[in-house]
């Protein structure tokens, strides 16, 4: 029942999709014509041309968005582990120069 519940949504949605698409080449098909009477071929290729790479282009921007926001979490991250090690090799130098002094300490006494 779960599946043919599943199966019938994925079939509205197709459907809803397809009618969708319909509508939006009927609508392109008229916007065609109507450019296609008032400008010139060269006119239409240029327009047509500017559609198709101003897709492209929104597409490649979303695609640079996103790998900026990846690029700056490695960055955040890259610098807490800069900072964690900074802190980490301090605490080692500071325990290192506390026993250093302690044995020169010790070594004096003797």
């Amino acid at each position: 029942a779960s599946l043919i519940e599943r199966r019938e949504k994925a079939q509205q949605k197709h459907d809803e999709a397809k009618s969708l698409k319909d509508g939006i080449d009927r609508r392109s098909r008229i916007v065609t014509n109507m450019l296609r009477k008032y400008f010139s071929n060269e006119q239409y290729d240029d327009y047509e041309h500017f559609i198709r790479m101003k897709s492209t282009l929104l597409m490649d921007a979303k695609d640079i968005e996103e790998n900026i926001l990846i690029i700056e979490k490695q960055i955040e991250i890259l610098t807490q582990i800069s900072i964690s090690d900074s802190q980490n090799l301090q605490t080692s130098n500071n325990t290192e120069s506390l026993q250093t002094n302690s044995f020169k300490a010790i070594s004096s006494m003797a």
